[in-house]
């Protein structure tokens, strides 16, 4: 289950980074948005059929983390930036 979780993940992974060939760029794109095109395209990827599967909590949160460092790498923003008020500002679900 957790091989099939983790494949889900990657999908999402490689469909971000494919967003390049659209002109989202890191530092150059408007952060809304990335967190829009984010919301609308990589998530619906990881939320389909997930909802009906039972997540461990921990691995719950290492998405959130892995999505946090998707979405500040893409803003330009270095990796020790605050996720949650960051999350707030962008009104970024998270996984949990």
């Amino acid at each position: 289950m957790s091989d099939f979780i983790e494949d889900k993940w990657k999908k999402v992974e490689r469909s971000f980074y494919s967003l390049y060939g659209l002109g989202v760029k890191p530092s150059i794109s408007n952060p809304s948005l990335i967190v829009f095109l984010f919301k609308q395209y990589c998530q619906s990827i990881f939320r389909h059929v997930m909802d009906n599967i039972r997540i461990p909590c921990s691995m719950l949160k290492e998405f959130d983390s892995r999505q946090s460092m998707i979405i500040k790498r893409m803003i330009g923003l270095k990796k020790f930036t605050h996720t949650t008020p960051l999350n707030e500002a962008l009104n970024l679900e998270s996984n949990n």
